[in-house]
């Protein structure tokens, strides 16, 4: 008897922690803590809910115009508000329980890609149901990991070669085939603007943002340093695949593609001398 009151008396302290833990889940500022004023519009390709007295915003999902996108860049900010998470904050209320990041609602049977230039926070997942053709997600900050997602994220090469001593069944992590570099001294991002990858043997279809440099002008991309050739998007190709046998984990010869980096670089005309590159 004294045991049924025990287990009695436990269920109903447990039952009554969740119901509270849920309560306060749902009410961040049981912390203290104001809820912060936004505004939730639409922004070009993506839905995104402004905190315009914090200085950031958070992007919800995409709009009708980003579902119809092959190619999707998350830029780092929007209408002058920093970017600050894919995906939108729930507050927890709790110290050791800080919050988690709802996935963003996209629903796209067009995109392909995604670029991510950076971001700070992000959810860690993009479903597979609502944007069956997603394959590639392709990652240029080069000090974050984000973990978790379903498809093949894309690094720098350099970033890469850091990752791939590391083994996660979480993170599928591969070099990007297409490099784009700023071609000036002490660059950030370890001198990279802007990666891709693409099919061996054929053309570069997406077309990066051009890059700003104070006192300079943008002059294209440029097969070599120097900027003597430029590369020309509607001819120009990516070296054809090459395969060769390597022995896999399970101690069997397997066919496997060469990696093969092709970088561009960025040329530059100084605003009052037009000879420089």
């Amino acid at each position: 008897m004294k045991i049924r009151k025990l287990i009695s008396v436990f269920a109903a302290v447990l039952l009554g922690l969740c119901l509270c833990l849920s309560f306060v889940a749902c009410v961040p500022q049981l912390k203290g803590e104001p809820i912060p004023e936004y505004v939730d519009k639409e922004s070009g390709d993506f839905m995104v809910r402004f905190y315009e007295s914090y200085g950031y915003c958070e992007i919800l999902g995409t709009s009708e115009q980003g579902n119809a996108q092959k190619y999707l860049v998350v830029p780092e900010s929007i209408e002058g508000l920093e970017v600050k998470s894919w995906g939108e904050y729930w507050p927890l209320g709790f110290i050791m329980m800080p919050g988690r990041y709802q996935n963003p609602d996209i629903e796209s049977t067009n995109l392909e890609k995604i670029y991510f230039k950076k971001l700070k926070n992000y959810s860690t997942i993009v479903s597979s149901s609502s944007c069956p053709n997603l394959d590639k997600l392709i990652y240029l900050d080069f000090f974050s990991v984000p973990w978790g997602f379903n498809e093949d994220i894309y690094f720098p090469f350099k970033r890469y070669e850091t990752l791939k001593a590391y083994s996660s069944s979480d993170i599928r992590a591969l070099p990007a085939n297409v490099s784009y570099y700023y071609n000036y001294e002490n660059p950030k991002n370890g001198g990279y603007y802007w990666i891709d990858d693409c099919d061996y043997g054929g053309k570069i279809e997406f077309i990066p943002p051009e890059p700003e440099r104070e006192g300079y002008e943008f002059d294209g991309w440029y097969k070599e340093p120097e900027c003597i050739n430029k590369w020309d998007f509607e001819t120009d190709t990516l070296p054809e695949k090459q395969t060769e046998m390597q022995e896999n984990l399970y101690g069997e010869e397997e066919e496997v593609t060469v990696y093969q980096e092709t970088i561009l670089y960025a040329g530059w005309i100084k605003t009052d001398s037009p000879d420089n590159c």
